[in-house]
């Protein structure tokens, strides 16, 4: 009983680590503001529009045996600046969008992978006054993500693909507001 113990301890320690790297991109879109106000002032909105964006991401799993796969991870989004368009006076500026993010995401992985998982992002909006430094502004949100793709099952070095989908569970004006594309990588 204890040499069955032990094995088991054994294999599900040696399961479990495994590490992955990947790239995603993805297309961001963001959420604008808007301001009435009253007569004969124009109301002021902002738009953005929407940006490819790169982010790198690197797991590790906790849990690895047979198709299921836990993994905790952490990503990181350079700073990507976006037009944005408002019909106010001072014409169209930039909004600068960046972040860095740990999370945790469960896969199942079959011939059709698929996943779901919560990051915690930290992020910061950087936008341009009209004269002199530009302001920024950081916050934290949960971000939940979905993706579906293939995983190969290879014993060393196994490649993925998925289309990942991710939404903040928390909306706030002036940032991303939803983020589709590929994830890929490799698991060793």
């Amino acid at each position: 009983m204890k040499m069955k113990l032990l094995f088991l301890l054994m294999t599900v320690s040696l399961a479990a680590q495994n590490f992955e790297v990947g790239l995603n991109v993805s297309n961001q879109k963001y959420s604008g503001t808007s301001s009435h106000n009253i007569y004969p002032t124009p109301d002021i909105s902002n738009s953005y529009d929407s940006n490819i964006v790169v982010a790198a991401r690197l797991g590790y799993s906790l849990i690895d045996i047979g198709p299921a796969l836990f993994q905790i991870t952490a990503v990181y989004q350079p700073r990507v600046d976006t037009n944005s368009g408002s019909n106010s006076v001072y014409g169209p500026s930039k909004l600068g969008t960046e972040y860095l993010g740990l999370g945790g995401m469960f896969n199942f992985k079959s011939a059709c992978a698929f996943g779901a998982g919560v990051d915690v992002r930290s992020e910061k909006s950087t936008y341009p006054r009209f004269s002199g430094d530009p302001t920024s502004n950081s916050y934290v949100r949960p971000w939940a993500r979905l993706n579906v793709g293939y995983a190969s099952p290879s014993p060393l070095i196994k490649p993925f693909a998925y289309f990942e989908v991710s939404a903040p569970l928390i909306q706030k004006d002036n940032s991303a507001s939803l983020q589709f594309g590929i994830y890929a990588g490799i698991r060793f």
